[in-house]
């Protein structure tokens, strides 16, 4: 114990104490800043369109698509047929009922999606 208090004591000591304490803090912020993980949403086709309707995600946050229907389907950016708002936002060919189909959105905005087979529904997703 008496050498640490004489190690505490010195200027050398201080320094070491010091920049121990600011390293310490600088790694709390780094891992807070990068611990933020992305997180996966799901929006499902219905016969009734798209669940949820409207979805708020954040920058780098991932939606899968599914149907709870027996038919094909194919989300996609509007503007239907085109899907030029959002290009990437493409799956590029229908998906059978039993796949799923992931994006992750980087471009922050709003960006309306619909189904390329039933483009009658419609969704909303925005990325902050």
């Amino acid at each position: 114990m008496d050498k640490f208090l004489l190690f505490t004591k010195t200027p050398t000591g201080f320094i070491t104490i010091g920049a121990c304490i600011c390293i310490f803090i600088v790694w709390l912020y780094v891992t807070s800043v990068f611990s933020e993980t992305a997180i996966e949403h799901q929006m499902i086709v219905t016969s009734d369109g798209f669940a949820p309707e409207q979805l708020t995600i954040s920058a780098g946050d991932t939606v899968s698509f599914t149907t709870d229907m027996d038919v094909y389907f194919w989300p996609a950016s509007n503007q239907h047929p085109a899907h030029d708002i959002y290009p990437e936002f493409d799956p590029q060919r229908p998906l059978s009922p039993e796949e799923s189909w992931e994006f992750t959105f980087t471009k922050k905005g709003e960006w309306g999606v619909h189904d390329h087979l039933n483009y009658f529904f419609k969704g909303l997703i925005i990325v902050k």
